[in-house]
């Protein structure tokens, strides 16, 4: 028999053998190829030998079709991100979508808050530290101080007589702003009644504001609102760790009890 490929003489086992070897086979298929696809890239058509090659026709079309599925997919990621959470968002019949629900609503409810704003003004508070008054539009985020250094001098002040309170032994002790008791009591002393104005809060002055325990730690007195007033600083002096029976300051003193909170 004849080789179809290469025209060699050859005897064959079978009749119906066309080709001398493997080698002859392979060059006869890729010299004539069966199958006929259109590439899915260039859009152009070619034959090839095999069957499963049916979607580009070399391999650089294969490479630019895959490396432009990658940055399409990269695309999508992008456009579909929550813009306020970064969370990855569902595609929804083709819609540009720019926010999760619940970024949603709380968009929704900042717009009112603005357009509240915009209507009625900007709210305005006092300081409870330095009594100036001062806006606070939305996003502020301060209601009840003006600036951090009021809202740390506040907390330091707490904090420090609630550690004076304990290091003296007291039986228990609250969060008391010392300031709110002398503003109950009208910046006066409760024990001579005489004014003790906030601006000599932290002087030597015989009438500079303090606060005092009606029942003193040293007998067994607490830190806590029903037992702190306000007396002036020559009173606080005299009345030490006695009750208030046994104070006399300067004939000025009430001869009663005065009630407590």
């Amino acid at each position: 028999m004849r080789c179809e490929q290469c025209g060699t003489e050859f005897e064959a086992q079978r009749s119906t053998r066309r080709f001398c070897s493997d080698v002859c086979r392979q060059a006869w298929r890729m010299d004539n190829p069966q199958y006929e696809y259109v590439c899915k890239h260039c859009g152009q058509m070619y034959r090839t030998p095999y069957r499963e090659r049916n979607q580009y026709c070399s391999r650089e079309c294969a490479y630019l079709a895959h490396e432009r599925q990658s940055l399409h997919a990269i695309r999508i990621c992008i456009v579909h991100v929550c813009e306020d959470c970064g969370d990855v968002l569902p595609v929804k019949a083709r819609r540009l979508i720019n926010r999760c629900d619940e970024c949603k609503r709380e968009k929704a409810r900042c717009d009112t808050r603005i357009w509240d704003a915009a209507k009625k003004g900007i709210p305005i508070y006092e300081c409870k530290e330095c009594g100036v008054k001062f806006e606070a539009p939305f996003g502020f985020g301060r209601r009840n101080f003006c600036t951090d250094k009021c809202s740390k001098r506040h907390a330091r002040r707490i904090r420090r007589s609630r550690i004076r309170a304990g290091d003296k032994g007291a039986g228990g002790y609250d969060t008391v702003d010392p300031i709110a008791v002398c503003i109950d009591d009208d910046w006066h002393c409760y024990i001579c009644g005489c004014p003790t104005p906030r601006k000599l809060r932290g002087t030597l002055a015989s009438n500079a504001p303090e606060i005092d325990h009606v029942t003193p730690l040293a007998l067994g007195g607490q830190h806590t609102r029903e037992n702190l007033r306000c007396v002036c600083r020559s009173c606080n002096q005299r009345k030490s760790d006695r009750l208030l029976e046994d104070v006399v300051c300067d004939g000025r003193a009430k001869a009663v009890q005065v009630a407590l909170w």
